[in-house]
C-alpha cells in the first residue's frame, strides 16, 4: 500500500471515530477512559522525572494528555 493510501484511509478511519464518539477517550480509539488514563501514566513516568523537559504529542487527538498532565501537577513543555 502506498504512503498516500496508508495516511488516507488512517485519516478517514480516525475521523469516524471522532465523528461517532466526539472528543472523548472512545474518539480516540482508546478502549475506555481508564486505559487511557493507564497509558498517560506511563508515558508521563519520564516527564515527572525530569521537571524541566518537554513533550511534542504528535497526533494528540483532542488535548487529552496536556488536560491529564495539568490536571496532575505536571507543567512540561507541551508541544
Amino acid at each position: 500500500m502506498r504512503h498516500a493510501a496508508i495516511t488516507t484511509a488512517v485519516t478517514k478511519y480516525y475521523e469516524g471515530k471522532l465523528r461517532q464518539c466526539g472528543a472523548t477517550p472512545r474518539g480516540c480509539d482508546w478502549r475506555d477512559a481508564s486505559s487511557q488514563t493507564l497509558r498517560f501514566d506511563r508515558l508521563l513516568e519520564v516527564l515527572r522525572s525530569e521537571p524541566g523537559g518537554s513533550l511534542a504529542d504528535i497526533g494528540c487527538g483532542y488535548g487529552g494528555l496536556l488536560q491529564y498532565m495539568r490536571a496532575n501537577g505536571i507543567n512540561n513543555r507541551y508541544l
